[in-house]
């Protein structure tokens, strides 16, 4: 596994999606997606930082498919035992999450590209 993947691993498992539950995370990733799309979301650079912080509370929302055990890390006051990484692998998931969705876009680009 390349270090960015472990990282993602690791980031899935902290916050509650495990190989039981992948669908779930592609859900979430899903969501994600739209929301972004739909605000102009494509990175954190050039995102004002309230558009951040609502495209990070819209990710946390129990209804986007993100696991109890992961809102209740992330909600949590005192942070969690490993000196609050899960807002750092939260960042991570969702930096990742717009990343990929950039890379999906430009491939599908080439793809219509190369059938014309």
């Amino acid at each position: 596994m390349r270090k960015e993947d472990q990282a993602t691993s690791r980031a899935k498992s902290q916050l509650g999606w495990g190989e039981d539950n992948e669908d779930e995370y592609r859900k979430w990733r899903r969501h994600l997606k739209v929301h972004a799309l739909m605000n102009k979301i494509t990175g954190r650079r050039g995102t004002s930082n309230t558009a951040w912080e609502a495209f990070k509370a819209f990710a946390m929302d129990s209804k986007n498919e993100l696991p109890s055990s992961g809102r209740k890390l992330l909600k949590s006051a005192k942070g969690d035992k490993d000196g609050d990484k899960a807002h750092e692998r939260c960042h991570h998931l969702l930096l990742d999450s717009l990343k990929k969705d950039r890379e999906t876009e430009v491939k599908e680009g080439l793809a219509d590209t190369a059938l014309q």
